[in-house]
């Protein structure tokens, strides 16, 4: 399933018909049909994240908006129609991005977001009892400056338990801090930067060197976290701005590579580029380039997932 959003307030909606990529063989076609599952307010919608947040085996949407601010879920009730729940709507625009994620121990799964250029926090909303209920925000941390474009969760120090990355955009920073066992603290302790004097975007995970430890992958840049709790940057490409990133085993042979997608306005370009980056030998050099699109107008989300069910990773 691929989820897209309208984020113009005024835009209209097309009707469901199927796409297929007319420039694809007829045997390698696969064919999504789009399904709109809701019409109407709040408009210009930022971020959107998926999971079961009731319980009952089917996931749900966070949508967040500006047009007004809130934050709501969408739910497929009885009848198999969509159903909006207002989670929030008592806090400054919430940016794109978000990360969803059982933080008390529950079993429920709880939301954290960040604001966009009218704030300068993180927050967690934690899930009530009952999910139709308004969820409690909490201030995780206070930034900088404004505008958080990226979050993600992953145990990169290898410890068992994961951490939370943040890249504040305005402030050049890449942030990083354990989730606490207490997660209610306000705010959480031993936030701290991985890099700073970086405005770019996007993160991913994986173990770019082969040593058995993940590595954090943020905009053209990895890194090694070492063992006195500082870490090591090495770029794997100078080129490619305003970037979106996957990584995966794309061809089968053990090493991943990164997916990087370029949002051309961010780069002051008409258009972007789709590139997948393998590592040579040396993983700390700058790593090689396959172009796979050059004309992307404005493309900003990347996923991967076998979409067409050969045992592959698509993009």
């Amino acid at each position: 399933m691929f989820v897209a959003l309208n984020t113009s307030p005024a835009a209209g909606t097309p009707s469901p018909e199927s796409y297929v990529d007319p420039s694809a063989p007829v045997n390698d076609r696969v064919v999504f049909r789009r399904h709109t599952i809701y019409e109407g307010g709040p408009a210009e919608r930022m971020s959107c994240v998926v999971g079961d947040l009731n319980g009952d085996g089917v996931d749900e949407f966070v949508i967040s908006t500006r047009n007004p601010e809130q934050l709501q879920w969408y739910g497929k009730m009885g009848k198999g129609d969509w159903q909006p729940h207002l989670m929030d709507d008592t806090f400054a625009s919430i940016s794109v991005g978000g990360v969803l994620i059982d933080l008390t121990g529950n079993g429920k799964l709880d939301l954290i977001a960040s604001t966009s250029d009218k704030g300068h926090y993180v927050y967690w909303w934690e899930c009530p009892e009952d999910p139709e209920d308004r969820w409690a925000r909490r201030v995780l941390a206070t930034l900088p400056v404004n505008r958080t474009h990226d979050l993600m969760v992953a145990d990169i120090d290898g410890d068992g338990c994961q951490e939370l990355y943040v890249w504040n955009q305005d402030a050049e920073t890449v942030f990083w801090v354990p989730i606490p066992d207490d997660p209610r603290i306000t705010p959480w302790p031993d936030f701290q930067p991985v890099v700073t004097g970086l405005d770019e975007q996007a993160f991913a995970a994986a173990d770019v060197d082969g040593d058995g430890r993940l590595e954090l992958i943020a905009g053209c840049s990895w890194y090694r976290l070492l063992r006195d709790g500082s870490w090591e940057r090495h770029v794997y490409t100078e080129d490619y701005g305003g970037t979106r990133l996957a990584a995966a085993d794309f061809d089968g042979d053990g090493q991943p590579a990164i997916a990087v997608c370029e949002v051309g306005a961010d780069i002051g370009k008409p258009y972007g580029r789709l590139a997948l980056f393998k590592p040579g030998t040396d993983p700390e050099a700058i790593w090689e380039v396959e172009v796979l699109h050059d004309r992307l107008a404005d493309a900003h989300s990347l996923q991967v997932a076998d979409f067409d069910g050969d045992g592959r990773p698509d993009i």
